[in-house]
């Protein structure tokens, strides 16, 4: 009897467990999320947000938005497109969604901090 209980208790454990890692993984990431895991920090802050770089001049993204919309991002992140006669200095390495995420992301940042 005591070992049925022990398997429905680990079977409940598993369902919850399963839920819960499904749930997770179902949670739409948001731009500034795809930023920070992509590491763009590393050259680029968004003082207008509260992202510091960890180099010395960063570029500041806080208005980068004024450049175009997510479909330029999304070219410029893939070094097909140019700002101000430069291409980005890397391919972006995520997946195509979160490259979509993050294009619409940078193409809303439009203000400087107040």
């Amino acid at each position: 009897m005591k070992f049925k209980h022990v398997l429905v208790a680990l079977s409940m454990v598993g369902l919850v467990g399963a839920t819960a890692f499904t749930n997770a993984e179902d949670t739409p990431k948001d731009g500034k999320t795809i930023f920070t895991e992509a590491k763009c920090e590393g050259c680029h802050s968004v003082t207008s947000l509260g992202i510091e770089s960890k180099k010395k001049n960063p570029f500041d993204l806080s208005t980068v938005g004024k450049a175009g919309d997510a479909e330029f991002f999304v070219k410029y992140m893939n070094k097909e497109a140019e700002i101000e006669g430069k291409k980005h200095a890397m391919k972006f390495k995520g997946s195509e969604d979160d490259l979509k995420i993050l294009a619409k992301w940078l193409s809303e940042l439009k203000e400087e901090k107040k």
